[in-house]
């Protein structure tokens, strides 16, 4: 197939015209009403001399090429409906053609590796078995510096925190407060549990609810009832389970 070395330019140029285009009146109308006029001159001119920019490509280049693409199935092991793809050129008129590369394409219904997961983002709980240890990240969102702890958090007075910086290296930031409320409440140990949703009353109102210290304290506490399935775990104040001190049939 023969292919003009213009094209690219063309089709890169089409497209930004079209973009230009699709968002010029819009913005004629809101520099328009801020009164703007002189912002919108600027944007015309602009766009005014892409498009010189661009004739003048088009009048400099004249070079053409004919390039090839051959494609024969690949009988590798392990790659399954994948493809040989081969370039061939013909760089000028009246040259050799030559190969200009070689490599293995994946077709439709190729085995693809996928998409790759960093090992932070990818391990589980169950992965942490006695005697692994995983790295702590500097850049964790989830934490920040001790400075920044809220007091109700520590188990220090302010002047033990902020001038004495007795505190803990790294707390809880405000994201991972956030994300750590949130997986408590959707999981099992909220109130859309199907436990809970047959509970007689919530955990609030049980006398094995002992609500944990901190900035989370009205929203979780850790059940103490050793019959209950949620013992030693954290569960919200609207969670529940047929455990409850006050139950009755």
């Amino acid at each position: 197939m023969k292919v003009s070395a213009l094209e690219p330019a063309v089709k890169k140029y089409v497209l930004l015209l079209a973009k230009l285009w699709r968002n010029m009146q819009y913005l004629l109308e809101v520099l328009n009403y801020l009164e703007f006029e002189e912002t919108f001159f600027n944007f015309c001119n602009s766009f005014y001399i892409l498009h010189a920019l661009f004739l003048i490509e088009l009048a400099s280049s004249q070079v053409e090429e004919i390039c090839i693409l051959y494609l024969f199935e690949a009988d590798l092991a392990g790659y399954q409906g994948w493809r040989w793809c081969v370039t061939v050129a013909e760089v000028e008129d009246g040259a050799t053609p030559t190969i200009c590369d070689v490599v293995v394409l994946p077709g439709p219904d190729s085995l693809i590796a996928p998409e790759w997961v960093e090992y932070r983002d990818r391990i589980l709980p169950e992965d942490i078995q006695p005697g692994v240890v995983v790295p702590s990240i500097l850049d964790d969102t989830r934490l920040a510096p001790g400075v920044h702890s809220l007091i109700q958090d520590e188990e220090l007075d302010p002047m033990q925190v902020f001038d004495l910086g007795l505190s803990r290296a790294r707390v809880l930031s405000i994201e991972g407060r956030d994300q750590a409320s949130k997986r408590w409440y959707a999981g099992d140990s909220g109130p859309n549990a199907l436990i809970a949703q047959s509970a007689p009353k919530p955990c609030q109102t049980c006398g094995f609810f002992l609500p944990i210290a901190g900035s989370l304290r009205a929203s979780f506490g850790v059940c103490a009832n050793a019959i209950a399935p949620d013992d030693a775990r954290v569960v919200s104040v609207d969670h529940g389970c047929g455990a409850h001190s006050e139950a009755t049939l």
